[in-house]
């Protein structure tokens, strides 16, 4: 008989731990799991949306467009509170900070066993207040999944107990390296949102200092809030030659066998997806000195570089850009170190989370 899910995460917009649910819920649905997905908001992009569809998994949207975050979390919390009643789940998955503070309590209240995501290795929330509750919530959830040692150190640290935690690291399916791609210029590839956090002014106040002897460019895939500032910044600093805006990237894997380097200077994270599909196709990795990332940048895939340290950030940088051999040589070590992120691996780990959470 198949564990009844409601899953809870505030969208399916586009963005790494959206994907990560929904190459879940596409591999479970509807035996293993039967899956409800419950999104605070509607997604603008349909791709998440539409893949879900397709496999007929039910998707519900709590709060309408367009109110203030007070009244969409009020909105939301009822018709939550509404749809557990009328489902009855076995278990509630709550995706990230933000559902975890509006479905935890719900949960508890109608006495549905938990179980958190936690997709960061810090405290990535908006807003002090939404952290702390969202600690709170973990620390007595019946389980919590991180995907990354360092996300299960923060949390033990903020009092989930050892007991509770199930490290599920991401899944990717495996293929091949890639070759070097053709031409002399040396492409450069940057994917994340263009949101705070994700290290893109960082990544400009270093491309003014590189010195490289090669062609060189850098190219982002992604949008986001900050679009119109950072064209505006590149501008400003000469780089317009230097760095394209691609935009929304559809193929990924396609994306990175056209560039010689994955580049990633962001302030934090859980598990980048980036880095690990970049790694797949037998790139270099070049990623700020932070915990989750020091599980998938080695010296043997990659360099690592502080994130208060641009002078040395623009040097490594240098390096990747004039040594073809070293760029080969670490495009090696990064495939083979992202072997580990395995599709069937990941959603084992999240139905083994499931039945432990049923059966408790």
């Amino acid at each position: 008989m198949s564990i009844r899910v409601l899953f809870v995460i505030t969208s399916l917009e586009r963005g790494g731990s959206e994907g990560q649910l929904v190459e879940l819920l596409t591999r479970i649905h509807p035996d293993p799991v039967d899956a409800t997905v419950a999104t605070v908001v509607a997604a603008r992009d349909r791709r998440h949306t539409d893949r879900l569809r397709a496999c007929n998994v039910p998707q519900v949207v709590l709060a309408p467009p367009g109110d203030s975050r007070v009244r969409r979390s009020a909105t939301a919390a009822r018709r939550l509170g509404r749809l557990l009643r009328r489902l009855r789940p076995d278990v509630v998955y709550a995706w990230g900070e933000y559902p975890s503070v509006l479905a935890g309590p719900l949960a508890r209240l109608h006495g549905i066993p938990t179980v958190v995501a936690r997709r960061s290795s810090g405290d990535a929330s908006p807003t002090r207040g939404l952290g702390r509750a969202a600690r709170w919530i973990e620390a007595r959830a019946m389980l919590v999944t991180v995907n990354s040692v360092a996300a299960l150190e923060e949390a033990e640290r903020c009092g989930v107990p050892r007991g509770r935690l199930r490290l599920v690291r991401n899944g990717h399916d495996a293929g091949h390296p890639s070759p070097a791609p053709a031409g002399e210029e040396v492409r450069l590839g940057y994917v994340a949102g263009l949101r705070p956090g994700k290290g893109h002014r960082r990544l400009l106040q270093a491309l003014r200092e590189v010195r490289a002897n090669a062609r060189w460019r850098v190219e982002l895939a992604g949008t986001g809030p900050l679009v119109g500032e950072l064209r505006a910044e590149v501008r400003d600093c000469g780089l317009a030659e230097r760095v394209r805006f691609l935009g929304t990237v559809d193929d990924i894997p396609r994306f990175w066998q056209e560039r010689n380097a994955c580049l990633l200077l962001s302030d934090l994270e859980g598990s980048s997806n980036a880095l690990i599909e970049a790694g797949l196709a037998g790139r270099p990795l070049v990623a700020t000195d932070v915990p989750a990332n020091r599980e998938l940048v080695t010296p043997g895939s990659g360099i690592l570089v502080r994130a208060d340290d641009v002078p040395d950030t623009a040097r490594r940088l240098e390096e990747i850009i004039d040594d073809a051999e070293l760029r080969e040589h670490l495009g090696r070590g990064a495939w083979e170190a992202m072997q580990r992120f395995e599709m069937e691996r990941m959603v084992a780990g999240h139905l083994d989370a499931l039945a432990e959470c049923r059966g408790a």
